[in-house]
């Protein structure tokens, strides 16, 4: 059934331009925030984010898993990259 979906009603270009809106929208909130933005996704020819983008896109393939997708270590490096990078922020801020 979703093979179906994707075959005859899925739109590429129509769900590019919603992410893309999406991803403006959220641009402009969080603009005066502090902010990371990950993904885990092949983000190329996506929305491009003024704030930092971490993709994790080859570290997903890297370390599948059940958990998040991901397996305990691919977990664990996620985690340590968002810890380091959260740290970095609040030192730039004091």
């Amino acid at each position: 059934m979703a093979h179906n979906y994707f075959k005859m009603v899925f739109d590429f270009d129509y769900y590019t331009d919603i992410h893309n809106l999406i991803c403006k929208e959220i641009h402009q909130i969080t603009q005066v925030l502090p902010t990371v933005h990950i993904t885990h996704f092949d983000y190329n020819d996506l929305y491009t984010f003024d704030h930092k983008l971490i993709n994790f896109y080859s570290h997903w393939h890297a370390h599948p898993g059940d958990v998040n997708h991901y397996s305990q270590f691919g977990n664990q490096h996620v985690h340590e990259n968002l810890i380091y990078i959260i740290e970095q922020e609040l030192d730039q801020q004091s």
